[in-house]
């Protein structure tokens, strides 16, 4: 009896041991709620809007662009050419300067652009093969993105072929017209002229030629053979037979046989001594 009341005294302390041995461990990972782990929420960083200035042409009050168009003639015949001048210039007051300039000059109706250039540039630099494309497109455009000062000019150029839709009595108007970032509005000046009568190529007189003067021939002068000399004659020397001039063969012919007798006789009377 008393072993069975030990067994069920010591149940009760094991287990309030363990349990609060559980308890100091969780209070020891979160003292503030025990047995609840913390959650700490990552606050969401709210992203800031970057805000990009519209970038805006300058637009300068002194800036007053004047557009002057002329033609060489009010009266063009049929498939013939006509010239255009440009000039545009800076009115403006003060010191004004009209940036970022540009020209621009469709070709009129039953006309080709032949050509385009820049007479006078005022310091400002235009690109040429810019011009010449937009002229093969007959909308010329002259663009440069200096800055045209008060009171300067740029004069440009502009040819035009009539086509054979032109007739005669057509009147063809072109206008020109300059802007800038600074004088949006700008300026246009146009012209017009007449298509007159094709022109009639006129015979030329051919010159009337003057006949040389005939020179008479020259008389050919035949000189004379020259006349030979005739060769002088060599007299054969001539074998002297005097006292004083030399000796004939028949006397050679004779010495030379009594020569050898003369030997002959002396060989003997040698021998004959021995």
């Amino acid at each position: 009896m008393k072993k069975r009341m030990s067994w069920y005294w010591a149940l009760p302390a094991v287990a309030g041991l363990a349990f609060v041995m559980m308890a100091v461990l969780l209070s020891s990972s979160s003292p503030g709620n025990p047995g609840v782990p913390a959650v700490h929420a990552q606050e969401t960083p709210t992203p800031t809007a970057t805000f990009t200035p519209t970038a805006t042409a300058t637009v300068n009050p002194d800036c007053e662009l004047e557009v002057d168009k002329e033609v060489n003639s009010t009266t063009i015949a049929e498939g013939g050419q006509a010239t255009y001048t440009i000039t545009v210039s800076n009115e403006g007051s003060g010191n004004g300067e009209c940036s970022d300039l540009t020209v621009t000059d469709p070709s009129p109706n039953h006309t080709d652009c032949v050509s385009a250039s820049v007479t006078d540039s005022a310091g400002l630099t235009f690109n040429q093969d810019a011009i010449d494309d937009s002229c093969d497109d007959d909308d010329t455009e002259w663009h440069t993105s200096g800055n045209l000062e008060t009171d300067d000019q740029v004069v440009l150029k502009m040819v035009v072929k009539l086509t054979s839709a032109a007739d005669e009595g057509d009147r063809i108007t072109n206008e020109a017209c300059a802007t800038s970032s600074s004088d949006v509005g700008g300026d246009c000046d146009s012209v017009r002229f007449t298509v007159g009568a094709p022109v009639t190529a006129t015979p030329t007189t051919a010159p009337t030629l003057t006949p040389a003067p005939t020179i008479p021939p020259v008389p050919t002068v035949i000189a004379p053979p020259p006349t030979a000399r005739p060769l002088a004659t060599i007299a054969p020397p001539v074998t002297g037979t005097g006292s004083g001039g030399g000796s004939s063969p028949l006397a050679l012919a004779l010495g030379l046989t009594g020569a050898c007798l003369l030997l002959v006789s002396g060989g003997m009377l040698v021998k004959r001594a021995r």
